[in-house]
């Protein structure tokens, strides 16, 4: 399982406002930018790192299309594991995040080739509690950059309970899911992804899709209270009426992703700048030693649940639902 977005709700990197009239106040100077997330659950560990480059003749707009002037050519980017050896820098290659299956969205930025740097997690020594430095040379001439963070520790949920094994949606109720973490996660998102097989009875064709349901974000609490009516209302607005369809749902994952404090500061400082009277900017948090970003840890608590008989009959008789031929 790979993931790079973690908690944060935008594209990294992609909402750095780029100013077209910025006043140069000093001679040239070299701002790295990075972000990354660091889950021990992931399969490999990705941090961006790209740099902005201030011209008063030439737009911002102009300068981020320029793959040369976006990336380092020789930077090398490196993880330390303060806890368990902090004498060994664990190397990260610089691969194209569009032949990983991440492709950027268009943009400011130049899209291809789309550089991030990657490490599999099997590569280096990495689990919950670590002390992780991160390193950024981008030559003998400049500074060395770094951000030290705290890998998340492991979460578990509360409720349901271990031993129950299908999800009730009964439509006029409403159901609380919950979980225990610890003090270092501060700030949660809660996703229910639906797993939903048709079937076309003409051409026999079958495809499974994930309806995924953002059911709380970038709250503090432990827990999430869920309208069971919305089950019903999200697979009606993302799935398509087709009398020649039939439906079943194969599973449902419950999901909770967690952020540390980094991220709730850099969340706060976002959303404080949000609304009518917001300025247009958004602030440049980081946690960087120089330059922009954020680098932090994330966490990914993952249950896999079967739905009830009842459940079934449901989706065969609510208003939502019931043109969709679930069986």
């Amino acid at each position: 399982m790979k993931r790079i977005k973690g908690l944060v709700l935008l594209c990294l990197l992609g909402s750095l406002s780029c100013s077209e009239d910025f006043q140069l106040t000093e001679p040239w100077k070299d701002i790295p930018v990075v972000y990354g997330f660091i889950n021990v659950r992931d399969t490999a560990q990705y941090v961006r790192v790209e740099r902005l480059f201030v011209d008063e003749n030439i737009p911002a707009s102009q300068i981020a299309k320029n793959v040369d002037s976006l990336y380092y050519k020789n930077a090398v980017v490196s993880l330390v594991n303060l806890t368990k050896n902090r004498n060994k820098d664990y190397i990260l290659t610089m691969v194209d995040a569009n032949l990983e299956g991440y492709m950027r969205e268009d943009g400011p930025f130049a899209t291809s080739p789309n550089y991030i740097y990657k490490i599999r997690t099997s590569d280096m020594v990495l689990n919950s509690g670590d002390s992780i430095l991160f390193k950024l040379n981008r030559s003998a001439e400049l500074p060395l950059v770094t951000a030290r963070i705290v890998v998340l520790n492991d979460m578990s949920f509360s409720t349901p309970a271990d031993d129950q094994k299908v999800l009730v949606f009964k439509p006029t109720e409403s159901q609380q899911f919950a979980w225990s973490a610890k003090s270092d996660a501060k700030i949660f998102d809660f996703i229910i992804n639906i797993y939903v097989q048709e079937v076309n009875v003409v051409t026999t064709k079958s495809e499974i899709k994930r309806i995924v349901w953002s059911a709380q974000k970038g709250d503090f609490s432990k827990k999430a209270l869920i309208n069971n009516q919305s089950f019903y209302n999200i697979l009606r607005d993302r799935l398509i009426v087709d009398g020649n369809i039939k439906r079943q749902i194969l599973k449902v994952d419950l999901e909770v992703k967690a952020g540390g404090q980094d991220l709730l500061e850099f969340n706060s400082i976002v959303n404080a700048n949000t609304g009518i009277t917001a300025s247009q900017e958004i602030p440049r948090y980081s946690n960087l030693s120089e330059g922009f970003g954020l680098f932090a840890s994330t966490a990914t608590l993952v249950r896999t649940m079967g739905i009830s008989s009842d459940t079934k009959s449901y989706l065969k008789t609510d208003p939502a639902t019931s043109a969709l031929n679930f069986q």
